[in-house]
């Protein structure tokens, strides 16, 4: 096994991936203030993502171990980090994609408060006319020609996109439990084809992986 999937935060976790990558100990313990979920932030998750980065160090890319997250809850990190790659691979249309990004982060603050369904549905589709424009740039974004490079940064705009909606359906908690499962799962899916891997160990409270409903989870 070469890959830890957590119930954490997508782009938090891609963060603390390019430091475990680097095998940049250094950065750990800043980084995990990114976490969104307390219950991660501990001296063990700490010691082992640092034992992490002690074992990747001087080994080929295809035996480092990575850690990722597989949640959408938050836009805080994954707003941040699209501008970024936007910004830095001379996007034609950052200015377009700022707009979008800037939304995207102050509604996941404010849960889309205000938002009927109709505006909702009309932020889903700006989302959607920056992939197409994206896709139409491929080989002019200077960071990402790689296919690699740039299927992380078209999922990572799917992200978004699933974080929006957990936000959005947060107050119906049903709707919100189905959704945000779906979207682990299908996150989870997405890395084990990215990492061209058929194994990985999955950490997550037994509710979201269970075969039965929360309430029976309660009961159990």
């Amino acid at each position: 096994y070469r890959i830890l999937a957590m119930e954490a935060d997508f782009g938090e976790s891609y963060y603390i991936n390019e430091a475990v990558q680097r095998s940049d100990t250094a950065e750990i313990e800043r980084l995990m203030k990114k976490m969104l979920f307390w219950c991660w932030r501990t001296e063990e998750v700490k010691d082992m993502l640092i034992w992490m980065c002690k074992f990747n160090k001087g080994k080929a890319d295809s035996l480092k171990l990575h850690y990722i997250g597989i949640d959408s809850q938050s836009n805080r990190h994954n707003s941040i980090l699209l501008r970024d790659f936007l910004q830095n691979s001379q996007f034609k249309y950052f200015s377009f994609a700022d707009l979008i990004l800037k939304e995207s982060y102050q509604t996941s603050k404010k849960g889309f408060k205000g938002y009927s369904d109709e505006n909702f549905s009309k932020f889903l589709v700006k989302i959607n006319e920056l992939k197409y424009l994206i896709l139409s740039e491929q080989e002019n974004l200077v960071h990402f020609r790689d296919p690699i490079k740039f299927e992380m940064l078209l999922h990572l705009l799917e992200v978004l996109k699933q974080s929006s909606e957990t936000t959005y359906k947060y107050f119906d908690i049903n709707k919100q439990i189905n959704v945000r499962d779906s979207f682990m799962a299908e996150n989870l899916l997405w890395y084990m084809n990215h990492f061209n891997s058929d194994k990985m160990v999955f950490w997550a409270h037994n509710g979201h992986i269970g075969n039965i409903y929360d309430d029976d989870v309660k009961t159990a």
